[in-house]
């Protein structure tokens, strides 16, 4: 199901149950015929989505803290997607997203060894994806790291939120994240900042920004 990928699995302790994620073993490994995987992604970013990072746990837990719309959620960048996983199991309608169409061969893989069901899923293009849908709610951990990240997402979350909609985004004190705020700032959206202790053994904090349209 996972193809030629080499893979391994991790155990995530989470709200006192241990989660089997699996991910890639190598983070610079790329399949040998990328024209193979119709996948817009370089080869530098195309491994990224393999592994459970730190944020999306931090996003996760703070998401379960709060009390969230009971709209359509949407989670950009979803990587393995741990937090889509875990809000789905809570009830929550929400669907994962992500650049690399692997990303949901090893959403459905992960989602089957956790015995949960399986999030919705969509293949995203921050520069060219306008979805069907306007989300009442999006999220998203550690998205922003290259330059041209801000802009992009900016327009990409100002073209796809409802008009009363919630951006909730985890950042691991990436320096572009300032520059995300001020996009976003001329999107028309106003920005609330939270610092969240570390607890994972990776970095002092990070950064909760949450957008609304001012």
């Amino acid at each position: 199901m996972l193809g030629e990928l080499k893979t391994a699995t991790t155990f995530i302790e989470f709200k006192d149950i241990t989660y089997e994620i699996t991910g890639l073993i190598d983070l610079n490994e790329v399949p040998l015929l990328m024209e193979n995987f119709h996948c817009f992604l370089d080869e530098t970013s195309w491994p990224i989505f393999g592994k459970v990072w730190p944020s999306a746990i931090i996003l996760t837990e703070y998401l379960l803290g709060r009390e969230l719309t009971k709209g359509r959620i949407l989670e950009i960048g979803c990587g393995l997607g741990f937090p889509s996983m875990i809000l789905n199991k809570k009830g929550q309608d929400i669907t994962a997203s992500d650049g690399n169409p692997y990303a949901e061969r090893f959403l459905k893989f992960n989602s089957s060894q956790n015995h949960l069901e399986m999030p919705k899923f969509l293949i995203v293009d921050w520069t060219q994806t306008k979805t069907q849908i306007k989300y009442d709610l999006i999220v998203g951990s550690d998205i922003i790291y290259e330059r041209t990240h801000p802009a992009e997402l900016a327009a990409f979350l100002s073209e796809n939120l409802a008009l009363c909609g919630k951006v909730i985004l985890c950042d691991p004190n990436r320096s572009l994240f300032q520059k995300l705020k001020i996009a976003m700032k001329g999107k028309g959206f106003s920005c609330v900042q939270e610092e969240i202790l570390n607890t994972l053994g990776v970095g002092k904090t990070f950064k909760i920004l949450t957008f609304i349209r001012a």
